[in-house]
């Protein structure tokens, strides 16, 4: 039992690692979509600006 238990412990671990590394992942392509959005926004502002 106490093998099955480690084990246990170990799968946990790694899963909890994969979840952290997916939400990181999302969280920086958020920011990433956010600085693009910006840039958008910049050039629709200057594009108007011209007009």
């Amino acid at each position: 039992m106490a093998l099955f238990s480690i084990e246990l412990i170990i799968i946990s671990i790694v899963a909890l690692v994969f979840l952290f590394v997916s939400v990181y992942k999302s969280w920086s392509n958020t920011e990433e979509i956010k600085k693009e959005l910006q840039e958008v926004k910049e050039l629709l502002k200057r594009k108007d600006n011209e007009n």
